[in-house]
């Protein structure tokens, strides 16, 4: 029997054959691409037109609060029943424009109209007290005060609302902005990816053919892992390079050198039990907005850990600068945050690190997060970080050296090699100081000085953290 024989010409017909399927298959994929940017385009926006609705609505309501207010002034001065006419109507009209919002508007919009309505509820309520009882009386005294405050958290409330809607529609309207740029460059961009697929299965080889994906999927690993995908800030590798190239520049130019704050939120674990893992996320990209807008343009604030951020504050070495920039974040994040499971309100706590240009970055990155334990263990506050003035003995801990410090603890320090200073924690709202951290240090007779910091760690990996304190 003859051997079987395969045409040359049928082989090369099915292997062009195939070529064209993949080539169609990758141009009906390509395809799928403007489509999903018109859609996400079309999302976008509708949100940001129901958000700006929102804005708007709630901006309504509180010019009625406003004119509510003002008549409410005029009654009490003049006693004037259109006065309270007036009152009565734009209450009227701002009940029903908060009825309108918790009935048509987006899911935080609904929740803040809900609240709103009932501070608007209490204010009503003791202002229709205000024009029912007699000139003179206690008990009109009495009304006076409580519609008073009840204006004042109204109005408050009100005021911080159309910022968070302001800022959520300036956001919405960013991305909506880059994404009308994307579809617009949507078609060009999938007629060249397409054509250039295409020549790649009709020409490369399978070797070409595999290197191409390949290589993107490494780059974008690469991009991914220099960024938290949560908040879109530099993660802690990152940050640590700006730290680097800060420095670097400081010390080029002869600039002054920079400071590193860590900032920790407290009671995060309780945060999460209470709101899950989703509200805890919510709560980690509202406080990274919040803390971006507080830092000027040339800094960096970069995620540290999983509670935590991390500010570098460029040329910023004078400590009344630095505690103005803290005090701004301290007012900032200790406001309420309003995630879609409820209201969160969080602590902080603040370590400070000051380098000059000479200084080691992870040193500087150490000190910080050492300060803001610190200041951890007494609920909250700022704390500064020592400079360090030892000589790196305990890095790794010698084990030497920790039964060394356990004779001396034991059997007494005759000598006095043991000191210790005490060091203030402020508190950043009022600049009152809380409380006083002990520190005690070492002046050991073969190595030197040993700061608080290294003897605390020495005492910490000796198991002898409670006779030191």
């Amino acid at each position: 029997m003859a051997p079987t024989h395969r045409e040359p010409a049928a082989d090369g017909s099915r292997r062009g054959t195939v070529r064209w399927v993949i080539a169609a298959l990758a141009l009906a994929a390509l395809s799928a691409f403007p489509i999903t940017m018109s859609v996400t385009a079309l999302s976008a926006s509708h949100t940001l037109r129901r958000t700006l609705d929102d804005r708007a609505m709630f901006d309504a309501v509180g010019t009625m609060v406003t004119q509510m207010n003002v008549e409410l002034l005029r009654f009490q001065r003049a006693g004037s029943a259109d006065a309270a006419k007036r009152f009565s109507s734009a209450a009227d009209a701002s009940t029903s424009s908060l009825r309108d919002i918790e009935s048509t508007g987006g899911p935080q919009a609904r929740t803040d109209a809900r609240r709103l309505s009932t501070e608007h509820a209490a204010y009503v309520a003791h202002a229709d007290q205000v024009f029912q009882l007699q000139a003179g009386s206690a008990e009109l005294a009495e009304a006076q005060s409580a519609v008073a405050a009840d204006f004042e958290i109204l109005a408050q409330d009100l005021g911080t609302v159309l910022l968070e809607h302001s800022s959520l529609a300036q956001e919405q309207a960013d991305d909506l902005g880059n994404t009308q740029l994307g579809l617009v460059a949507a078609a060009l961009v999938t007629l060249i990816v397409a054509i250039g697929m295409t020549v790649l299965v009709l020409l490369a080889g399978p070797a070409r053919r595999r290197a191409g994906p390949e290589a993107s999927v490494s780059t974008e690993a690469a991009a991914r892992s220099s960024v938290d995908p949560l908040t879109e800030l530099p993660d802690e590798a990152a940050f640590e390079e700006h730290l680097q190239a800060a420095l670097i520049e400081a010390l080029q130019t002869g600039g002054r050198g920079v400071t590193v704050l860590s900032v920790s939120l407290v009671g995060f674990q309780q945060v999460e039990q209470t709101h899950g893992q989703e509200g805890c996320q919510q709560l980690l990209v509202a406080a990274s907005r919040r803390l971006r807008r507080v830092v000027r343009d040339v800094d960096i604030v970069g995620r540290l850990g999983d509670s935590g951020f991390c500010v570098l504050l460029r040329d910023m070495t004078n400590r009344p600068d630095v505690q103005a920039v803290t005090n701004r974040i301290d007012h900032v994040l200790s406001r309420d945050f309003r995630i879609l499971s409820g209201i969160v309100s969080i602590k902080i706590s603040i370590g400070i690190a000051i380098g000059p240009p000479d200084s080691d970055p992870k040193d500087i990155m150490r000190r910080s997060s050492t300060a803001m334990h610190r200041a951890e263990t007494v609920g909250g506050g700022m704390a500064f970080a020592e400079r360090k003035t030892g000589h790196g003995i305990l890095t790794p801990v010698s084990p030497a050296l920790g039964h060394e410090l356990q004779d001396l603890l034991e059997r007494g320090d005759p000598t006095g090699s043991l000191t210790v200073e005490y060091q203030p924690v402020v508190r950043l709202a009022d600049g009152v100081t809380t409380s006083v951290e002990a520190l005690a240090s070492w002046q050991h007779p073969t190595y030197g000085s040993i700061t608080a910091e290294e003897l605390a760690r020495l005492a910490d990996a000796s198991g002898l953290a409670t006779h030191l304190a």
